[in-house]
């Protein structure tokens, strides 16, 4: 039997971290590997309540997603239509509202979440 505990706080996650290091390597089917799996979800359960990931700023997401499409103002402007704001958006001046959530959501393959979250301008 594989044997793990749970993990009570931010020293016992370093040692899981390490413990995790150690069993990388180990063969798929083996006891190991048993462990690694059954560690790794400990881990992760851990790091969800106790060191949460915030969500991303929605428009640090979209000017990245224009970064990675090679997009240029001018070119998100003709996909999305210019009786939408975004220059107003990208530049701190208006927030984003619900019809350029759902165009920016589909053009750009950002998930609707991140978009609708409230933010300071």
């Amino acid at each position: 039997m594989v044997e793990v505990s749970a993990i009570n706080n931010d020293e016992q996650l370093d040692e899981a971290y390490s413990e995790l290091n150690n069993l990388l390597n180990c063969k798929e089917g083996s006891p190991e590997y048993e462990k690694l799996h059954i560690l790794s979800l400990i881990v992760a359960d851990y790091e969800e309540r106790f060191h949460p990931i915030g969500m991303p700023h929605p428009i640090k997401v979209i000017e990245l997603r224009m970064e990675e499409q090679h997009l240029k103002l001018t070119d998100l402007i003709k996909l999305i239509g210019e009786e939408f704001p975004i220059t107003a958006v990208l530049n701190g001046k208006q927030k984003l509202d619900l019809p350029l959530i759902r165009k920016l959501s589909a053009i750009l393959n950002i998930p609707i979440e991140i978009l609708v979250q409230e933010y300071d301008l």
